[in-house]
């Protein structure tokens, strides 16, 4: 339980022991944090396995994703595992959860979960007669919120629990999940060179990675911070993305040379007051982690 004076005192945020990330995000107690990553990668467990490193008792929530345990470098002894299979699961584990056991605790995952719920509705949608609103005692139309919206507020009030725990307790909280893919459609207004006050409507689509649970949700309040982990190139000098004055040949003598190879990328998402913050950073999955003092 958290006392008046460790409320009112300055907390230590928790290293991860990568410095881009450190730098970019303090992981406090009682703060509730989200690591969204591109599917077929484990760059959120060098950040992870960082925090779980630390020499008090943890816990981890999976639905049932493979953790590369190996690559861990603590004690897996001060680490309690979970299961579970569904949103409802998780909602009843957590309820039950003493939190005050733990300084962190990281359900792995969670956007797997919201989305395994949003499929479900939207297949039980399809059988269904669509029911736009419902009449009250008096006959008057009364409107109802859709499915979706309904587990928006499910998952909003899941997220709160959580972190009204984490708050109670100094823990730390962790959700994780993918990215999907999103597309979107741009529109560019060009001058028609014939005709002066004439304009042509050029539209293009582009495909994007965004994280699973959306960045603009009921929830996005309920975060001390989001990080969204991509893949990019790196140069050893220090520039990121690909450079179009290089040529291929160019490229691959970088690669041969290791100046250049793919790292992970990740964009830092602040949400306070409807505005959002961003500040990104990058590191080298393989370098050697500073060890935890």
């Amino acid at each position: 339980m958290a006392t008046l004076l460790s409320l009112l005192g300055p907390r230590q945020p928790r290293k991860c022991n990568i410095a881009s990330v450190d730098q970019s995000v303090e992981f406090v107690s009682g703060k509730l944090y989200d690591i969204a990553s591109v599917p077929g990668t484990t760059f959120q467990w060098d950040i992870l396995f960082g925090l779980l490193q630390h020499e008090s008792r943890s816990a981890v929530i999976n639905v049932h994703s493979h953790i590369p345990w190996d690559n861990f470098q603590g004690n897996k002894a001060n680490v309690d595992i979970y299961t579970v299979g569904s949103l409802t699961q998780l909602i009843a584990l957590v309820q039950s959860l003493d939190f005050s056991q733990y300084k962190l605790v990281v359900l792995n995952d969670f956007h797997v979960l919201y989305q395994s719920a949003v499929r479900h509705l939207e297949d039980k949608r399809r059988g269904e007669t669509p029911h736009r609103y419902k009449r009250d005692a008096n006959g008057a139309r009364k409107d109802q919120p859709g499915p979706t919206r309904k587990l928006q507020l499910v998952v909003q009030d899941l997220l709160l629990l959580i972190s009204s725990k984490c708050q109670t307790h100094e823990t730390i909280g962790i959700t994780t999940g993918k990215m999907t893919t999103m597309s979107q459609r741009f529109f560019t207004r060009s001058q028609n060179s014939d005709i002066d006050d004439e304009t042509e409507d050029t539209s293009m689509f582009q495909q994007i990675m965004v994280p699973v649970l959306p960045l603009n949700g009921p929830w996005a309040g309920q975060y001390a911070k989001r990080l969204v982990l991509y893949r990019d190139w790196v140069r050893e000098s220090g520039g990121t993305g690909l450079d179009k004055n290089l040529t291929i040949v160019d490229y691959i003598r970088l690669m041969e040379t290791k100046q250049l190879r793919v790292c992970p990328q990740f964009l830092g998402v602040t949400s306070k007051d409807s505005n959002r913050k961003f500040d990104t950073g990058w590191w080298c999955s393989d370098a050697q982690l500073t060890p935890v003092s």
